[in-house]
């Protein structure tokens, strides 16, 4: 019983630092706050950007359904019908 303890508690303070190392290194070298500032003001004018485009192709869809609902309605009034 006493070599399984001895295992658990070598692997405890042994093996765990030595993972946390392999994955900082893996990981790459932790950013600076400078540059996590400066990615979140990108990320967050990206979002703004995507936003206005988003608002923009939602006016074009409302005005390509109300021009086809237009044509519609127009065709069933004259009887024209699609070839």
């Amino acid at each position: 019983m006493a070599f399984f303890s001895v295992i658990f508690f070598g692997l405890v303070f042994v093996g765990a630092p030595i993972a946390r190392a392999i994955a900082t290194r893996i990981g790459g070298r932790p950013h600076s706050d400078a540059e996590t500032a400066g990615e979140l003001t990108r990320l967050r004018d990206e979002v703004s950007q995507l936003s206005g485009q988003l608002a923009r192709l939602e006016e074009e869809h409302s005005f390509m359904v109300k021009l086809l609902e237009a044509n519609g309605s127009r065709r069933s009034l004259t009887g024209d019908r699609e070839s």
